[in-house]
């Protein structure tokens, strides 16, 4: 998330970091305008549960946060794709050298099986990272604007 060598590189705390994370999880529709909407339909003191509006697709999921350390998203199966986690851990090994990491588990194969016209599993890999990387530009961008803090 810093960079540590390059001084004109805006540094990022923990704390904002956490903050943008958060918001992604409560507020997809500001990482993904033009594709998501979230309405967040219970909360207790350290989860939320939610459905994100894709198109005509509504996922459910529960939230649960580890505060300024992780979050995990357990996404509930349902028609047309499998149940699945998300967790999100901010990895910190010397201050201010912030990392984060995104693991993604579900049901899904880990290679598409032979025979297969379209090596799904592949492309859906490909939209993940590229889903995360989209984010954090779009944390960085929050967090320089001020809206974070």
């Amino acid at each position: 998330m810093n960079d540590l060598n390059n001084p004109m590189a805006t540094t990022l705390s923990r704390q904002v970091l956490w903050r943008g994370l958060v918001r992604r999880a409560e507020r997809p529709q500001d990482f993904l305008p033009d594709l998501a909407h979230g309405d967040i339909i219970a909360r207790g003191e350290d989860w939320f549960d939610r459905v994100v509006r894709l198109g005509t697709l509504h996922v459910r999921d529960r939230v649960t946060l580890q505060a300024e350390h992780s979050l995990r998203h357990d996404t509930a199966a349902g028609d047309g794709y499998p149940a699945s986690t998300l967790t999100i851990s901010i990895e910190e090994p010397e201050p201010l050298s912030l990392f984060v990491r995104f693991v993604y588990q579900s049901t899904l194969p880990e290679h598409t099986p032979p025979g297969s016209e379209v090596d799904y599993v592949a492309y859906l890999k490909s939209a993940y990272q590229q889903m995360d990387t989209e984010a954090i530009a779009t944390l960085r961008q929050l967090a320089e604007a001020g809206e974070l803090d």
